[in-house]
């Protein structure tokens, strides 16, 4: 079982991959927090508690549940989905890389490298989101 520091340092870890996730710096994530960055700060470091008005802020604005930032109990898809709904467009498509570079490296142990070429992939993309534009 965890001590009370190692749990407060989960939730700060947390807060923090929510907030990269997100794709803000901490300046930004304190302002849409409603706060001050040097007070995003202090709860980053696990210096400061979480208020309820945060909380209530990540559940309302972001779909970040509370017993998720506190406690890690995971979230359900629809969770998921909304947090990545208010992604910024930068993160999405970072995302959206990795997603392709994991699926991509997955699927290189069941075919040959000659099957799937990730470049020709996104190119191929590219070019199809350029045409319907």
């Amino acid at each position: 079982m965890k001590n009370a520091n190692e749990k407060k340092k989960d939730r700060t870890e947390r807060l923090k991959a929510i907030r990269l996730l997100l794709g803000f710096t901490q300046k930004q994530f304190a302002e849409k927090l409603g706060m001050s960055r040097e007070g995003y700060q202090k709860l980053e470091r696990g210096e400061n508690n979480i208020s309820m008005e945060v909380l209530e802020k990540l559940k309302t604005v972001y779909g970040i549940s509370a017993d998720y930032l506190l406690y890690g109990d995971f979230q359900d898809g629809e969770q998921i989905w909304c947090m990545l709904k208010n992604c910024s467009e930068i993160t999405k498509l970072e995302i959206m890389i990795r997603l392709i570079s994991y699926f991509t490296a997955s699927r290189k142990i069941l075919f040959s490298d000659s099957e799937f070429d990730l470049e020709t992939f996104l190119r191929e993309i590219t070019m199809r989101d350029d045409i319907s534009q």
